[in-house]
This record gives structure tokens, C-alpha cells and sequence, in this order.
């Protein structure tokens, strides 16, 4: 699957947009990786706390969605 095209992308894109939530997905693919990676809601396509972003910030966008 095309990382923009799952939802998890659509659901970042829609807060930071499509260019900033492509770079933000791109570094999370090495990092702890759930079952669903991407294909499922922001919350479980990966394990925030292992990217190197960090779960605050995967937290901040999904509060952002909801």
C-alpha cells in the first residue's frame, strides 16, 4: 500500500497537510510498527512512543482529528 493512500495518512493530512504528513509518515517506518501500519486509524498504525517524533506529537494530531 502507497502510504498516502491509507487512512492514517488522510487523518494526518488533514492537520498538517499532505507534504508535512507524508515527511512525518516516511520517518516513522523503521520505528515499532503495529499490525495495521497505516492501514487503520492514526492510534493504531504504529507505536507513537517508538517514532521518533514521539507520542506527544502523534497525540497533539489525533486530538486534532477528533
Amino acid at each position: 500500500m502507497n502510504i498516502n493512500e491509507s487512512n492514517t495518512f488522510k487523518q494526518v493530512a488533514e492537520v498538517i497537510g499532505e507534504e508535512k504528513a507524508l515527511e512525518e509518515l516516511s520517518k516513522v517506518f523503521p520505528y515499532g510498527l503495529g499490525d495495521n501500519y497505516f492501514n487503520g486509524d492514526l492510534d493504531e498504525s504504529f507505536i507513537w512512543h517508538y517514532s521518533p517524533q514521539g507520542h506527544d506529537f502523534w497525540q497533539d494530531i489525533e486530538e486534532a482529528v477528533y
